[in-house]
Parts: C-alpha cells; structure tokens; sequence
C-alpha cells in the first residue's frame, strides 16, 4: 500500500510522471484547483492532428482544456486527467501532448516485445 500511495503521489507531484509516458509535457507556473474530481473540462476537436488518438490536455490556473483528433483522443486525454486528480483536487499547470504510439499496445507487452521490435513488427489482428 505503501508503495501505491507513493507512485500515486509522484502522479500529482509531476504530470510528465503519467502512465504511459506521454510523447510531451510542458510545465508552466501555477496550479489548477478543480472543485470536485470531475472539474468542468472544455473540449475542442481539431480533425488535423496527425495521428488516430492523439489529444492534448492543457492545464491552466482558470481551467482545462482536451484538444482531441476523435472520440478516442477524448478519452485517453480524460484518462490522463484522471490520473492526476487521483490524489488531490490540485494539478500543477502543463500542456500534455499525447497519442497511442502502438495500436495494441498491450498485446506487444505480453509477448515482450521492446520498442524498437514493437515498431517493426506487424499490428495484431
């Protein structure tokens, strides 16, 4: 227990500390109080973003904003976001800029697949 309240506290601590590892996070001075652990979240869709999934969370002290390329992206952004609420209502201000890097990533752990091979290989089907 010791243990999850500790990786649980890194989460809160440090947005670039985010399971997976986002493609980019920006920190930036200040810090979001949400009122309750479902804050008031602004969406915006943006259908040029270059990759299925790929969303960025911004973080402001007046609010939060999901910039999504589909439904999909929404999601892992509210993923992201749940993360971070997990511990306490207030969330350091960044920009986290993200997408699915694999289509099916948790078939490439299994199978132990490393990065550079996961890239190579053929999606499952």
């Amino acid at each position: 227990m010791k243990l999850l309240t500790f990786l649980l506290s890194l989460l809160i601590a440090n947005p670039g500390f985010l399971i997976p590892k986002p493609v980019e996070v920006t920190t930036a001075k200040g810090v979001y109080v949400a009122d309750s652990m479902n804050p008031d979240v602004k969406i915006c869709r943006i259908k040029q973003m270059e990759h299925p999934g790929e969303y960025e969370l911004k973080i402001t002290p007046k609010g939060i904003v999901i910039t999504a390329a589909d439904d999909e992206g929404v999601f892992y952004a509210q993923q992201s976001l749940k993360q971070l609420l997990m511990m306490d209502n207030k969330i350091s201000c960044a920009t986290i800029h993200d997408y699915p890097r694999f289509r099916h990533q948790a078939s490439a752990r299994c199978h132990g697949l490393d990065e550079d091979e996961r890239a190579s290989s053929p999606p499952y089907r």
